[in-house]
């Protein structure tokens, strides 16, 4: 039993192919979901069009919240003050009590102290973070000790905080967060800072009073403790973390600590775009500020500049400067005492940047890609383009509406560039296949033409002209020579008057032994379709008449008639699905036939009206 193949509609092959995009978008994006290596490219450029994304945002002065305030020690502070970085404690000290003098509400150092310093300056420190009314947030690290145990054998990942011994204690008056930006790349990177991890689970303490199992980050540890919160109001959970009553979604993939495997969570950030407001440390140090400067407000303390950030390697670049730079620097790079303020600064503000579930970026995907490829089936002309064009500009408006408005993360580059790959072979193959289906029955201008409207052809009625040309007394001629010589020849002549069709601009329907079919306005229509039969068929007599010379040097003449009549046929693709072809069917086509069979001598003979008559006998008397 034979086989048989069915080809999917046109409809459903356009929705199973914005399936596929749509599908593929989706395992590639977001990264945790495709580890591959060869994935890795893919995500850099999708990473860049989130950075973009940012890029594309007015400038806001305003952005940071404005009770966060740096003190910065840059490389200028380093020449005023003939103290290179990390300066002696006692001018920390200075810095503190002019702050409190201020009016300061909270200090966060984003300086180690974990080693002892001159007693007098550790004690003038210690003194100095004592009167602070409310606590200091001060940095720790974690220290991951494969020799060092527990009771039970497991090796300890210990926290290693501020410096303190039998006569200072810096953690007196103080509480602890670890300052680790670039492990919060969770996206794999810690060249651009896009998110940043809230907690990291510990395993044990130096410090065995210190309650809770998850370790704040610096800001994370700063927001608790401006609203009255403790380490114990931390909650993961897999979807956030709740930092006391603030839910904060888990919005980045999640990194995995090597040491222990334990999970650390992490969020995308929605960077302000401007900085958070400077004031250099000599400034503060030497009371060189406007009173009020810092009154209720939160101060942090670090390296700034460019030159001296690089040097302690605290310099990166956030999403939202990597292509934006602040007006006011000629740099993408800013400070990593700056980005922890900007973190704190999302925490206030719940500037935290979500990412669309699967489900939905599926759906948006599927639904852009299907009125895409759509498009450009539909339309062969210039309104596919436009329209495929019009499709791609709606998905990358919606995809900054959605990250400006909503700080919600629509990915555009992979989807966008799956449309216009797909649509573009779509478009290739489409119009190679029309061309296939035409090929061989129009002109090259025609083709052109039919390229241009594909969209509105198809099997219908047409008025048109239909041409018909037959070798005079073929019969015989072929009975007299070999059919070698006969096939030979009639491809030559049919050449020629193959030729002189398609300069006319006409269709050539068939060959039917030594006769020929054409029509003039179908299958896309022509006001002077008669005009450019009678002239088509004055040529080819002409040149019919002219011999044709075989390579045996012999001439041979194949005189032709032809009948033309014009009226209403029915011109389109028939056949099955594993054969058809282009035909024109109705008696105007018959009527053509029988003419044709009556010229007894090589003429023309026609059937149209008389104004069209006229005005081709005009034209072949002055052609002649």
């Amino acid at each position: 039993m034979p086989i048989t193949t069915r080809k999917l509609p046109r409809h459903w092959s356009t929705v199973l192919l914005a399936a596929v995009v749509a599908t593929i978008a989706v395992l590639i994006w977001p990264p945790e979901r495709g580890t591959a290596l060869f994935l890795a490219p893919l995500h850099y450029v999708e990473w860049m069009g989130y950075d973009a994304l940012f890029a594309l945002r007015p400038y806001n002065p305003l952005a940071v919240d404005p009770s966060i305030v740096i003190v910065g020690y840059s490389a200028e502070t380093e020449l005023s003050l003939e103290k290179r970085w990390p300066p002696p404690r006692d001018f920390h000290a200075r810095v503190v009590e002019n702050l409190v003098t201020d009016g300061v509400k909270r200090i966060v150092f984003d300086v180690s102290f974990q080693d002892a310093s001159t007693p007098e300056a550790d004690k003038a420190l210690n003194d100095a973070l004592l009167k602070v009314p409310n606590s200091v947030i001060l940095p720790c690290t974690f220290h991951r000790d494969i020799a060092a145990s527990d009771t039970s054998g497991v090796p300890m990942k210990r926290i290693v905080g501020a410096y303190w011994d039998d006569t200072v204690d810096f953690e007196q008056n103080a509480k602890l967060g670890f300052g680790e930006i670039a492990r919060a790349t969770a996206e794999g990177t810690s060249k651009h800072i896009r998110s940043c991890i809230l907690a990291n689970y510990k395993q044990g303490w130096d410090k065995p009073d210190t309650e809770g199992d998850w370790v704040p980050s610096l800001p994370a540890a700063t927001y608790l403790a401006m609203t009255e919160q403790s380490t114990a109001d931390i909650r993961v959970y897999p979807g956030a973390v709740w930092l006391g009553s603030l839910r904060v979604p888990r919005t980045a993939p999640t990194v995995v600590d090597s040491f222990d495997d334990s999970e650390i969570p992490a969020m995308y950030v929605s960077f302000p775009s401007a900085p958070a407001p400077i004031v250099a440390f000599e400034r503060v140090y030497r009371n060189e500020f406007s009173p009020g400067t810092f009154t209720n407000k939160v101060v942090f303390i670090g390296v700034t500049g460019n030159e001296l950030a690089k040097a302690t390697n605290e310099q990166f670049t956030t999403a939202a400067t990597r292509f934006a730079p602040y007006p006011e620097r000629n740099t993408p790079y800013i400070a990593g005492v700056e980005v922890q303020a900007q973190f704190l600064s999302a925490l206030l503000r719940n500037g935290f940047i979500h990412q669309l579930p699967l489900l939905h970026f599926w759906l948006i995907v599927f639904v852009f890609a299907l009125a895409a490829t759509h498009a450009v089936r539909q339309f062969m002309n210039w309104r596919g383009p436009v329209f495929f064009g019009v499709v791609i500009l709606i998905y990358l408006s919606i995809s900054i509406i959605a990250f400006q408005q909503w700080q919600t993360h629509l990915p555009w580059v992979l989807p966008s560039t799956l449309v216009v790959l797909t649509a573009s072979t779509l478009a290739w193959m489409e119009r190679g296949s029309l061309r296939k289906k035409w090929s061989g029955y129009v002109s090259p201008a025609v083709m052109q033409m039919i390229m241009q409207h594909e969209g509105e052809l198809g099997a219908k009625r047409y008025e048109a002209t239909v041409m018909f040309g037959d070798i005079r007394n073929f019969t015989g001629f072929s009975e007299k020579h070999t059919p070698e010589t006969v096939v030979r020849l009639l491809n030559l002549h049919l050449e020629k008057l193959t030729k002189l069709i398609y300069d006319v601009g006409g269709t050539i329907d068939k060959f039917l032994g030594d006769g020929i079919l054409a029509v003039f306005g179908a299958p896309l229509p022509q006001q002077d379709s008669a005009w450019r039969a009678v002239r088509a068929a004055w040529l080819m007599r002409e040149a019919a008449l002219v011999p044709i010379t075989d390579e045996d040097g012999n001439t041979y003449t194949l005189a032709t008639g032809f009948g033309i009549t014009t009226g209403p046929l029915v011109a389109g693709h028939v056949g099955s699905q594993r054969r058809h072809e282009f035909t024109i069917i109705g008696d105007t086509v018959n009527l053509a036939s029988r003419l044709q069979g009556v010229t007894g001598q090589p003429d023309v003979i026609i059937d149209m009206p008389m104004n069209w008559c006229a005005a081709t006998l005009r034209w072949s008397h002055s052609a002649r």
